[in-house]
């Protein structure tokens, strides 16, 4: 017998997730949404930072305004987000904070490698030959 509890529980986060984000003001223009397991977070491009437990109520936080593309979390309490020349993160239920001593960048993604204990950012990068 095949376990098909991953697949459906996915497809339940998605379902859940699309019914929520459109009865979500329309004041946000979304880029990423993450579930670490026990909430949501929903990142937008003009200063604001979305969290949910449950998918349908949700508690709104200011964070700087930017162009932001995607949401880190360490399995530890640490979330990273990054974007263009600009990165945050939050400890716990700290605030969040600017990343210092990180080179700017058109930052793309952002994992988590359990293995060396570290974030990791991609960028795009453009050469012209």
């Amino acid at each position: 017998m095949r376990n098909t509890n991953g697949i459906l529980g996915f497809k339940l986060f998605v379902a859940m997730v699309c019914f929520s984000i459109f009865s979500i003001n329309a004041q946000y223009t979304l880029s990423d949404v993450y579930f670490d397991g026990s909430k949501f977070i929903a990142i937008s491009n003009n200063g604001y930072l979305i969290e949910s437990t449950d998918g349908i109520n949700w508690v709104e936080f200011s964070i700087q305004n930017g162009t932001w593309t995607d949401i880190g979390f360490d399995n530890n309490n640490t979330y990273v987000i990054v974007g263009t020349n600009s990165i945050i993160y939050k400890q716990g239920s700290n605030s969040w904070i600017s990343a210092s001593n990180v080179p700017s960048g058109n930052w793309k993604s952002v994992i988590y490698d359990n293995i060396n204990n570290l974030f990791v950012l991609f960028q795009l990068v453009a050469q012209i030959m």
